[in-house]
């Protein structure tokens, strides 16, 4: 998949690199304009309580895109989105985020503008 996102990115002629990195045990420094963080804070917050917390006061991004599913793999949805959309509110609190919440049929998503980056 990072080979694909590379080809892409290079196709279009987009100046940028995708890595596997281990987020949690090494969080990414350098500055970058955007992160993806697609269904990924539930998993690292189960691996680690701090982690997601962690990783957010780490990363040196101008844009992060955040999302949660909002249904189970068997398609129920148990609450999922505004379980989520709190966990989103208590990681967001205190921060200097400018946030777009965006609902789809499958996922809650916020873009975060972290106003505090170069």
């Amino acid at each position: 998949m990072i080979a694909f996102v590379s080809d892409v990115m290079q196709i279009a002629g987009i100046s940028g690199a995708a890595e596997v990195r281990d987020v949690v045990s090494e969080p990414p420094a350098r500055p970058v304009d955007l992160v993806l963080l697609l269904k990924l804070l539930p998993v690292l917050e189960q691996v680690e309580k701090t982690a997601v917390s962690h990783l957010l006061d780490t990363l040196n991004a101008r844009y992060l895109l955040i999302s949660f599913p909002v249904a189970s793999l068997g398609g129920r949805s148990k609450g999922m989105a505004a379980n989520y959309e709190a966990q989103f509110e208590t990681w967001a609190a205190g921060r200097n985020w400018h946030v777009q919440r965006f609902s789809f049929a499958t996922e809650l998503a916020f873009l975060v503008q972290q106003t505090n980056t170069p």
